[in-house]
């Protein structure tokens, strides 16, 4: 258990959802950037697209965290 009172098997389902919905958001910032003819939007979404992955980086991090604390 965390101090919240949550376990970390939750945490971990909560994370893998998170992890589930980025991965969308990623696919269709990536196929709506390749369809915009509007290089500043684009490039927006181009950044909104590394700033999520960036974030599935971290969420990698906090998952392997969670793995090493619950042994």
């Amino acid at each position: 258990m965390n101090q919240d009172g949550s376990s970390t098997g939750e945490l971990r389902d909560v994370l893998d959802l998170v992890e589930e919905n980025i991965h969308e958001v990623e696919e269709v910032l990536w196929t709506t950037s390749g369809n915009i003819e509007i290089k500043e939007y684009s490039a927006r979404i181009d950044q909104m697209t590394l700033l999520l992955w960036k974030l599935q980086h971290e969420i990698d991090d906090l998952k392997t965290d969670l793995d090493s604390h619950g042994r």
